[in-house]
C-alpha cells in the first residue's frame, strides 16, 4: 500500500512538472512583448564627436532591460563647409554609454552637400568604432538616441543639420507572466528534488 501511494506521488509530480514543462515550452514565442518608438529627428543637429556638445540628443526611458531589435531610418540632412556627408552618424546607445548601434547613412559619400536615403541598421553598417546592434539596454532602462559627426570641422556650425527624417525603433520587453511562469517552473523542480 505505500509503495502504491510513492509511485502514485511520483507519477503526479512527474504529470505535474510535465504540464509545467509544456506550458513553458508554448508561451516561450510570447514571453516578449515587441514595441516600437518612432523618433522625430527633423531639425536635428551634428557637430561634435559622440556625446559633445552642439549634438541633438534625447533619452527614452523604454523599460529595464529592454533588448533593442532592430532600427529603420529615413533622413535628409545638408552637410555644411568641409564637412563630409559620410561623417554624419545616426545613434542610439545605452544611458551608461557601453553598448551602442551606429550608422552612417551616406557612408562613402566625401563631400559636402545634400543627402537623403532610407534603410536599416545592420551588425555590418560603417562606424568609427564596432557595429555595435542589437543590444539590451541596463536596469534604468533608458535610451540615448543621437546625431554626431565622426570628424568636426571648425568652419561651421553646425557641421550638418537634418532637414527632415525619423528613426523607428523596434525593441522587446520582457513580460512579467513569463517571469511569473519562470518561477513556477523553478518551483516544481526543487519541489521534485526535495522530494527525490
Amino acid at each position: 500500500m505505500l509503495g502504491s501511494r510513492i509511485g502514485s506521488n511520483s507519477r503526479l509530480r512527474t504529470s505535474v512538472l510535465s504540464v509545467v514543462v509544456l506550458a513553458f515550452a508554448l508561451s516561450a514565442s510570447h514571453c516578449e512583448a515587441a514595441l516600437v518608438l518612432d523618433v522625430d529627428i527633423s531639425g536635428w543637429e551634428a557637430d561634435n564627436f559622440n556625446g559633445g556638445s552642439g549634438n541633438t540628443s534625447m533619452m527614452f526611458n523604454l523599460a529595464a532591460n529592454a533588448q533593442i531589435l532592430s532600427i529603420d531610418y529615413t533622413v535628409s540632412f545638408e552637410s555644411f563647409g568641409l564637412s563630409n556627408r559620410s561623417e554624419f552618424v545616426l545613434s542610439t546607445e545605452r544611458s551608461d554609454s557601453t553598448l551602442f548601434w551606429d550608422n552612417r547613412p551616406a557612408a562613402g559619400e566625401d563631400s559636402p552637400g545634400a543627402f537623403t536615403g532610407s534603410g536599416s541598421f545592420t551588425t555590418t553598417d560603417p562606424s568609427p568604432f564596432d557595429p555595435g546592434g542589437p543590444f539590451v539596454l541596463g536596469a534604468d532602462g533608458m535610451l540615448r538616441v543621437q546625431v554626431y559627426e565622426t570628424f568636426p570641422d571648425a568652419d561651421a556650425t553646425p557641421d550638418a543639420r537634418v532637414s527632415s527624417g525619423s528613426l523607428r525603433i523596434t525593441y522587446a520587453v520582457p513580460e512579467p507572466g513569463c517571469l511569473t511562469l519562470c518561477t513556477l517552473m523553478c518551483a516544481v523542480v526543487a519541489y521534485r528534488r526535495r522530494s527525490s
